[in-house]
């Protein structure tokens, strides 16, 4: 199989050459009897929306790949709406370099090898609870390696008990550097078993991070340690964006009355090609009279975390990190986590 690229990075058709795809670049579109039906990636930069259904006309054997390459979200889910129609595969923009040979893994069905899972904890709403689940999770879960809970919340650090020495935004220059170290582990902050990284807490850098930062620093992490990300609940991030199609494990935080809300982000997550099936859902703050989990779950095509469903409501003045739990929320919580650990998830390599 034949890659034919036409205004592509040439970073990325070399990364595209380092995962064993056969690329051929060109300065302009080639002639459809070139391509015939191999594989055409082609970007905005050459190929205008408006001309998508000519091209897809043009190249009528070929498998055609559009990267829309315009700043900003908005307008970007039509455009993949129109190339669905049109038969044409679709690259969001920013997206990092792993994301990118992952997702033509996927289409092209290369071999997989198998890795220990990353954790992905998200909510549906600030304030849910995600950042203590997280937490919860990653303290009762049992393993023999190190733990390490990453804060990507790039709206809010999610430690607010000292001025902590390290954070996510005091290694933003490492990451783009892309320096980081499994031994930088040894600079997080201990917590009752578990090595936490405090989130951005710099709001002037919010939205100037990129998905293959994230990409960089989840990949060194997880090679030695059990991995679980708190990604909070706002997705105009890349650290979000990055989290739900990079994590083997997604769990949502909600509540019943925000279950408007989380069918927004299903419909989100789906865009970003995770289909609500790949979602466990936590109802945090739940009362026994509230619609029950697994009704939400079912009517939304999503897996019920069914050992940890429901915790307790905030304590007021509550300053400690985890959530207080009973003894038998803490077994089930264990139980749950030995599961998680045990698996071995299949990823395309």
């Amino acid at each position: 199989m034949k890659i034919y690229c036409s205004g592509i990075d040439p970073q990325w058709t070399q990364m595209l050459r380092d995962a064993d795809y056969e690329t051929v670049m060109y300065q302009e579109a080639p002639g459809s009897s070139v391509v015939a039906n191999q594989v055409y990636l082609f970007s905005s930069r050459v190929v205008s929306t408006d001309k998508l259904e000519q091209t897809a006309t043009e190249y009528p054997d070929a498998t055609l790949i559009y990267s829309y390459q315009e700043p900003g979200i908005a307008g970007w889910r039509s455009i993949q709406i129109m190339c669905q129609a049109l038969g044409i595969k679709f690259l969001r923009p920013g997206i990092g370099q792993d994301a990118l040979i992952q997702q033509m893994d996927i289409w092209f069905q290369k071999k997989m090898k198998s890795l220990t899972p990353m954790i992905g904890v998200f909510g549906v709403v600030p304030g849910i609870g995600c950042t203590s689940i997280a937490a919860l999770l990653a303290k009762h879960m049992p393993s023999q390696q190190k733990k390490v809970l990453l804060g990507l919340n790039l709206f809010n650090p999610g430690w607010h008990q000292a001025n902590p020495n390290v954070s996510l935004d005091g290694w933003r220059m490492r990451m783009i550097q892309k320096m980081m170290q499994p031994a930088d582990t040894n600079s997080l902050i201990y917590v009752e078993g578990v090595l936490y990284l405090p989130g951005n807490a710099d709001p002037l850098i919010t939205l100037d991070y990129a998905e293959s930062e994230f990409e960089h620093l989840t990949d060194t992490f997880r090679k030695e340690n059990v991995l679980i990300t708190d990604n909070g609940a706002i997705p105009h991030s890349a650290a979000w964006v990055s989290a739900v199609q990079r994590s083997d494990i997604r769990i949502m935080v909600s509540h019943p009355k925000y279950t408007l809300q989380l069918e927004r982000l299903m419909r989100l997550s789906s865009d970003l090609g995770v289909d609500p099936g790949n979602w466990f859902l936590i109802q945090n703050k739940a009362g026994a009279d509230m619609i029950p989990t697994a009704t939400i779950a079912h009517n939304l095509g999503m897996q019920v975390f069914s050992h940890f469903s429901a915790l307790p409501i905030y304590k007021d003045g509550e300053t400690n990190f985890f959530l207080p739990v009973s003894r038998k929320e803490q077994d089930q919580i264990k139980q749950a986590g030995a599961i998680i650990s045990s698996i071995r998830e299949d990823v395309y390599v």
